[in-house]
Order: C-alpha cells, then sequence, then structure tokens
C-alpha cells in the first residue's frame, strides 16, 4: 500500500516537532524506542515512515498515546463518533488539571451510579 506523501509528511513532522520540543537526540529517540539512528533521522526527515511499534515507542517518550497522536494530526477525524456535547465536555476536561479532573470523575461516577441506581427501583415497581 503506498503511503500519501502529504500524510508521511504530517505524521513525521509531528514527531519531528514533538522531538524538538522534548529537545531529544536522534540519538536518545533511537537508544529509548530501539532502533537505529538512521532510522530516526529518515522519520524526522519525513523519507520513511515509522513501523507501528517505532510510532509507539516514540509517542511514549513523547507522553502521549498513539490515539492521542494521530488525534493531533488529525483533530477533525478524531471526534466524529461523539455528539456535541460530549465533545465539548472533552474540550472542557482537557483545560482542567490532573487533581480536578480526578474530582470531575469521581463526580461523573457517582452521578452515573445514582442514575441507574434509581433506573433500577423504577423498574422493580414494574
Amino acid at each position: 500500500m503506498e503511503i500519501d506523501e502529504e500524510y508521511k509528511h504530517r505524521v513525521c513532522g509531528r514527531l519531528a516537532e514533538l522531538q524538538h520540543h522534548y529537545d531529544y537526540s536522534n540519538y536518545k529517540v533511537a537508544k529509548d524506542v530501539g532502533v537505529a539512528q538512521t532510522t530516526v533521522a529518515n522519520i524526522m526527515e519525513a523519507k520513511s515512515m515509522p513501523s507501528i511499534m517505532t510510532l509507539r515507542g516514540m509517542c511514549e517518550m513523547f507522553d502521549r498515546s498513539v490515539c492521542d497522536f494521530f488525534f493531533e494530526i488529525e483533530p477533525d477525524k478524531g471526534r466524529k463518533h461523539v455528539s456535541q456535547k460530549e465533545s465539548e465536555l472533552l474540550d472542557e476536561f482537557d483545560r482542567l488539571d490532573d487533581s480536578n479532573k480526578d474530582i470531575l470523575l469521581k463526580l461523573a461516577r457517582s452521578m452515573a451510579d445514582a442514575q441507574e441506581k434509581e433506573k433500577k427501583k423504577r423498574t422493580n415497581r414494574k
């Protein structure tokens, strides 16, 4: 299967941006991911696409999931399966720090549990 050149440049370009952001050398990326330095150089210069395993290792180094990585390069495709309200909730959730994310998750779980209990009560009355 032939890789679209524009897509290859978006993938490799984003990896190069992340490498620059974290100030990682090709040597460090290669060593941590377990590939040759020439492999990293070819990816960063968009001469070749990373394998799935190489991409996974790089994403881990850059503190993101592979899913998040692809959402970054194709944001309009990442949330097509969610409603407008769900998308708004995710946007607001992304703005929170970890402590507030934990609080919101606990609140949402508590609300969902209470809703389920109430639903069971109504079902048992019938």
